[in-house]
């Protein structure tokens, strides 16, 4: 592991060692057992607790920060016994990387501090140690739940995610961000820990989707995991959040939105624009009006891009959407993104993806990419014309998840458009406009 991997858990040690250290030279002790024959505070050293009332508290903080500990590790040895059994590598290697010696770690710490006198900087230190115990805890229980839920549910994220992370590993030439040398993994990851317990796993080469994404109730949702990834691509670069806000001068919470909207954005063009307007992609309310202008000035239609809406945004977000199109980038090798618009969503894979929507209406995908049936998939005119069902069932098929010998769609199907889907007048209307939309001709339509 890289040193500056170990840089939080090392400055923790080094301070409570020397906190420690200091401690016990300043008491003059030569062993334990003198301790309290020492005459602590002198020389500068660390002052006791003045108001004796609160040391009982405090050596319950520390008992219950030590039994936690032993819970701890007692919880990471069965569970290393378990995936020792599996052919689950990336999981062994997260814990052995990231939770195996971080354990070690906490355990020293909080040995050595039920040992010292009880001092003021003993409040800091059982912060600090529940802290870590927090993300530890974190980490395992994500581990736990990946060894429990790689089953199918989650199968139709983990490819999409895929197919996703080798389109913006294309965008911004990072070979090391293609899917063949990373492993894919899906589990709820939320809530306070889930940034740093993402981290461990970024660390590891370990890409964690949510399962749920992938569900097909609502195609056009799967627009959010091209945004999970490359919010997983923002902390697996090293350096390149730090690099992207000292260049606009941006916090690193606005360097995250910016970054994950622009490169969705670039990777679905207008198909993004319509997840962020429909309101299908989760997100704190107050950012909603930035998102729309980014998703539609970036990968909006002609018309949208030609408004000119990034204007009327900050010149903190104008110089970030700027650093993250155009500047030379040293995280990514010096390259800048619109260097090389290949892989961006272009008139190429607008005219693909309509190609692909008139197959699937048929319930043909023979030769398709991956990509464009995924995003002809989250297609208004496709959804209006044939069932969801029958959608992920060609986009699985495509995805490789069906069974081998499973019966193609076509054979328990013959029209998309039939009896069961001209239900009224309107749905007529709709099938009548799809097939002007489908025609040799593409004006009006949203690609």
């Amino acid at each position: 592991m890289k040193l500056e991997q170990w840089a939080q858990v090392v400055f923790v040690a080094v301070a409570v060692l020397y906190w420690l250290f200091t401690a016990l030279r300043k008491l003059g002790a030569r062993d334990t057992d003198r301790l309290p024959d020492a005459a602590p505070g002198r020389h500068g050293g660390p002052e006791p607790l003045l108001d004796t009332d609160d040391v009982p508290d405090v050596v319950d903080a520390i008992g219950e920060l030590v039994r936690r500990t032993e819970a701890i590790v007692r919880r990471a040895g069965l569970f290393e016994v378990t995936i020792r059994r599996t052919n689950l590598h990336c999981v062994t290697r997260v814990f052995d990387l990231e939770l195996a010696p971080r354990i070690e770690v906490l355990t020293g710490l909080v040995r050595a501090l039920s040992r010292v006198p009880i001092t003021q900087e003993t409040f800091e230190a059982i912060e600090t140690l529940s802290s870590s115990a927090d993300h530890l805890e974190g980490v395992l229980g994500v581990l736990e739940r990946i060894c429990a839920e790689q089953g199918p549910e989650g199968a139709r994220a983990r490819a999409m995610a895929r197919v996703f992370l080798d389109r913006a590993g294309g965008i911004l030439g990072a070979a090391k961000l293609s899917s063949d040398t990373l492993d894919i993994v899906s589990a709820a990851v939320a809530g306070p820990l889930g940034a740093s317990v993402l981290a461990s796993l970024a660390r590891a080469d370990v890409l964690c989707v949510d399962a749920t994404a992938g569900e097909g109730t609502e195609p056009l949702a799967w627009a959010g995991l091209a945004h999970q990834v490359n919010a997983w691509i923002l902390v697996k670069v090293d350096g390149l959040e730090q690099e992207l806000s000292a260049i606009s001068g941006a916090e690193p919470a606005l360097v995250r939105v910016v970054f994950c909207d622009v490169m969705s954005s670039l990777e679905l063009g207008p198909t993004w624009a319509r997840a962020i307007q429909m309101g299908v992609i989760d997100d704190n309310p107050r950012r909603a009006e930035l998102r729309r202008i980014l998703a539609t000035s970036v990968g909006g239609t002609q018309e949208d891009r030609e408004k000119n809406e990034l204007d009327a945004l900050s010149p903190v977000v104008q110089d970030l959407v700027r650093a993250v199109l155009s500047s030379p980038l040293h995280a990514i090798s010096k390259r800048r993104i619109m260097d090389d618009t290949t892989l961006a969503f272009s008139r190429s894979d607008r005219l693909q993806v309509a190609r692909t929507v008139d197959k699937m209406s048929r319930g043909d995908t023979t030769g398709a990419d991956p990509f464009h049936v995924i995003v002809a998939a989250m297609d208004e005119s496709l959804v209006t014309a044939a069932s969801r069902a029958l959608i992920v069932e060609m986009v699985d098929r495509v995805l490789g998840l069906l069974p081998a010998g499973t019966s193609p769609v076509s054979s328990h199907r013959e029209k998309t458009v039939g009896h069961d889907d001209l239900v009224s007048p309107e749905a007529v209307i709709q099938a009548m406009v799809l097939g002007a939309a489908l025609g040799p001709r593409r004006t009006g339509t949203h690609f």
